[in-house]
């Protein structure tokens, strides 16, 4: 659902300029799938305590937290960096990247699960 967002506002707001018609409602149309997948990155915190051994818990979580909090700051300057270039491709193209990239790990490594028994 999030990628459809991430498509979406690459392929119609990608080379919008201010006097774009329907720049805004385009903006916002791509912006609520994206805003519907958050619910999916909370709950990954409590699956990816599932794939942990007990031994390793307290790191992965902090790792995990870390990272996070790494993204939450280099994030917006990045934004805000390619936003005043007015390069939106690279804006919107980097997180359909990641996202693909990350779909194309899950779907490697599914198999590879196991079943808690």
């Amino acid at each position: 659902m999030e990628s459809f967002g991430y498509f979406w506002l690459l392929g119609t707001v990608g080379n919008a300029t201010a006097d774009t018609p329907w720049v805004f409602w385009k903006l916002v149309i791509g912006s609520i799938p994206a805003i519907f997948g958050l619910p999916f990155f909370i709950a990954g915190a409590s699956l990816y305590s599932k794939l942990l051994p007990n031994s390793v818990q307290g790191f992965g979580q902090g790792l995990r937290r870390s990272v996070g909090s790494l993204a939450a700051i280099i994030g917006p300057l990045w934004v805000g960096s390619t936003v005043s270039f007015g390069n939106y491709y690279l804006l919107y193209g980097v997180p359909s990247g990641l996202l693909v990239a990350t779909a194309l790990m899950v779907l490697i490594t599914l198999p590879r699960l196991k079943n808690p028994t």
